[in-house]
């Protein structure tokens, strides 16, 4: 419950910082510092091991990710609906709200099999382990678990190690694309925005052609 506030609150506040920085820096360069600030926020999960501070390493990584996001969206989703006449901006929301979406969707199905491909492959389970529980502790993290607490101590204490070993892997893993993939989208906002102005005047709607 506290990483869901500590992010939304994060993400909250980030729409509060472009519009100083547009007047001073542009849209371009703005979109560009949030996702490298997010990409700064997800290598700062890199750190994170089986004991690592909750307080000291994961809420400032979550903070930075947050508020970086939080100013490319709202960047973006102001320069979408400020390019178009007021009689689309319903068309134009619901276009970015569904690239959004779909950019969410792909995004997690993505990282999540690298997630997942990672875990599997580094996965060291202690040798004369039972097939049933090898392989559901090779299926993810939840199901190591469960497979270990009908093991014997040693031995479950072993599984449910090098499972969440494992899984931390995956998840750095996970993150250096994640960071790398913000840096390029930074990249390609400082390209495609380079010569949207910092006020984008209100765009004309067309004229009603009537029949005769």
């Amino acid at each position: 419950m506290y990483k869901r506030r500590a992010g939304r609150g994060a993400r909250a506040g980030g729409p509060a910082l472009p519009p100083p920085l547009i007047g001073a820096l542009g849209r371009a360069r703005v979109v560009a510092a949030g996702m490298l600030v997010s990409a700064g926020g997800f290598t700062g999960y890199l750190v994170i091991g089986l004991h690592t501070s909750y307080w000291a390493v994961m809420v400032p990584a979550m903070l930075l990710s947050g508020v970086g996001m939080g100013m490319a969206m709202t960047v973006t989703a102001d320069t979408v609906l400020a390019s178009v006449p007021k009689d689309r901006s319903g068309s134009a929301s619901a276009i970015a709200e569904t690239a959004t979406e779909l950019g969410a969707a792909l995004g997690m199905a993505i990282l999540g099999s690298v997630l997942t491909a990672v875990y599997r492959n580094t996965l060291d389970l202690p040798g004369g382990l039972p097939a049933p529980a090898a392989s559901a502790a090779r299926d993810s993290l939840g199901a190591a678990l469960q497979a270990a607490a009908n093991l014997p101590a040693t031995v479950a204490a072993q599984v449910s190690e090098a499972a969440r070993e494992a899984f931390v892997d995956g998840m750095h893993a996970a993150l250096v694309c994640s960071a790398g993939l913000a840096a390029l989208v930074a990249v390609f906002a400082l390209v495609t925005l380079r010569n949207v102005p910092k006020v984008i005047e209100e765009a004309e709607e067309p004229d009603l052609v009537t029949a005769p």
